[in-house]
């Protein structure tokens, strides 16, 4: 099953600070786009498994793509041919899967899970809408027939499942009865899930929160709830002694990645302008990872070469992995109120074995503020490193096999929203 490496993206990291001010956006775009060279003629994709690839733009209206080969060189998004055009410019993020393309809105900017595919005129058009609502947004596919999705106006302790194939929800997967003793404690008002759903090998994960009137934890620890996905079981609900929030990924699963092996990372925070922090759960099990980092946990500032002390270091948009390796842009200084509108994140590869990071020369920093809230994607052996700032809006690769850094797009009006292979 091969999901687009886009996934992503929110885990807006920025998303402490600006929640209120992102939700919104998050919630209300989603494009990803695919690129031309001068001609506008696509170049070919060297992959012989390929179902087509969408890109996605913003700036004077939101514009998505697609296309049967991977896009590369200058692009006019003026001169997409039959774009499927949304009702306003939003920074949303879509996925790709089996051939579709996935969005968290539909194209007049309705909460819920918009699928798109291919007609026999070679266009993408409207494949199917299923309506959520406030609260929701947020899925993932076990299989081609079977998906997971969070609508908590219909329950804030279940999981929905749906076909992707049809469309349809099909029935929801209850789990009140293993977190009840959480629940109902007297000082929980609010329980939420809107913050991630990963399908991962037999399995299914969600994150529970239980909140205080004031937003804050009730207990100092993470729940994670796993589900067995081929009999809608509970198998654990997965406590961390630690309140780690700021794991959202609205729809990009650069913020809960799975390596090539199958294990996951959760990337998350403790609370407003606190540094990045990183959970592991191996591949197969229903359990923290406490043998990973110190006591099961790692911590960006021990990589950042500048760190001080005083701030945070955070990630745009998060990343993604491959073979153990995490490809992200980081800032090099700490993040404080005082400049988290001009600070920059440069592109950077952190071995999650041996937790050292290397700095990718050659791709240009970008702009935390106003950013795309797509992260890194791999795409056939390459990083695409999104790059936002005053002199360039694009994308610049980095070959995972010989370290060659590319300027592989560039976009010559509006600015980037996403990429994915379908």
């Amino acid at each position: 099953m091969r999901k687009s490496i886009n996934q992503l993206v929110v885990q807006c990291i920025l998303k402490p600070i600006l929640r209120n001010v992102l939700t919104v956006a998050i919630l209300s775009s989603t494009v990803f786009f695919t690129s031309c060279n001068d001609d506008n003629d696509p170049q070919p994709s060297s992959s012989e498994d390929n179902l087509g690839y969408a890109l996605f733009t913003t700036g004077g209206g939101a514009l998505l793509t697609f296309s049967d080969t991977l896009f590369s060189g200058i692009i006019n998004p003026a001169n997409f041919e039959n774009p499927i055009q949304f009702a306003d410019q939003n920074r949303v993020i879509g996925v790709g899967f089996e051939g579709g393309f996935y969005t968290g809105i539909n194209q007049t900017l309705d909460i819920g899970i918009q699928k798109f595919t291919e007609n026999d005129l070679g266009e993408f058009e409207d494949a199917g809408f299923i309506s959520i609502g406030e609260g929701g947004g947020l899925f993932d596919f076990a299989s081609q027939s079977k998906g997971y999705y969070i609508d908590e106006l219909r329950n804030d302790q279940a999981l929905q499942t749906f076909d992707p194939t049809t469309m349809q929800r099909t029935g929801e997967v209850d789990f009140s009865a293993s977190v009840a003793q959480f629940a109902n404690n007297d000082s929980v008002v609010n329980i939420t899930l809107n913050s991630f759903v990963q399908a991962s090998g037999d399995y299914v994960f969600t994150q529970i929160n239980f909140l205080k009137a004031d937003g804050q934890n009730v207990f100092d620890s993470t729940f994670v709830v796993a589900i067995n996905s081929t009999t809608d079981m509970v198998e654990n609900v997965m406590i961390y002694p630690q309140a780690i929030g700021g794991m959202d990924e609205g729809l990009s699963k650069e913020v809960i990645t799975e390596d090539s092996n199958g294990d996951l990372y959760f990337i998350g925070n403790t609370g407003l302008l606190t540094s990045e922090l990183i959970l592991r759960v191996k591949a197969g099990t229903t359990a923290f990872d406490m043998s990973f980092g110190t006591n099961g946990i790692a911590n960006l500032e021990g990589i950042a070469p500048n760190f001080a002390g005083t701030g945070a270091i955070l990630t745009v948009g998060g990343g993604q992995m491959k073979d153990g390796k995490i490809y992200v842009r980081m800032n090099e200084e700490d993040a404080v109120f005082t400049n988290i509108f001009t600070l920059e994140g440069f592109a950077w590869e952190i071995d999650l074995n041996t937790l050292t990071g290397t700095k990718i020369q050659g791709i240009p920093g970008s702009s935390f503020a106003g950013n795309t809230l797509n992260g890194t994607t791999i795409i056939e052996g390459k990083a695409y490193f999104p790059v936002a700032n005053n002199e360039f809006q694009g994308y610049y690769t980095y070959d995972l096999t010989t370290g060659e850094v590319v300027k592989a797009i560039e976009l010559e009006s509006g600015k980037i929203g996403a990429i994915a292979k379908l």
